[in-house]
């Protein structure tokens, strides 16, 4: 009985060790999270036309959100708020696009 508990001991603590080895392996191989070295390639034009997307597309959701609240039929919501969206697409892609 006494082989058979250290048999079972000693497979324990050697599959204990040969997991957290394992562990320690793919922690050292995974990439530390930081900032990106990649950064997007913001021109100052780009920059420049941000101010005025930010208030077209204020501007779009009061009137829309206005719209929407008018509008009776679920039917007619779901078309103002799909005009909603490409409306707001085209504001802030026409802008800095």
């Amino acid at each position: 009985m006494r082989l058979f508990t250290r048999s079972l001991a000693a497979a324990i603590l050697t599959a204990g060790c040969c997991l957290s080895i394992s562990t320690v392996n793919v922690l050292a191989q995974a990439p530390s999270p930081g900032p990106s070295t990649s950064a997007p390639d913001l021109s100052d034009q780009k920059l420049s036309a941000m101010p005025a997307a930010l208030e077209r597309v204020a501007s779009l959701q009061k009137d829309y959100r206005q719209r929407i609240a008018e509008a009776e039929a679920p039917a007619e919501k779901e078309r103002i708020v799909a005009e909603a969206n490409n409306e707001l697409t085209k504001a802030v892609t026409g802008s800095l696009g």
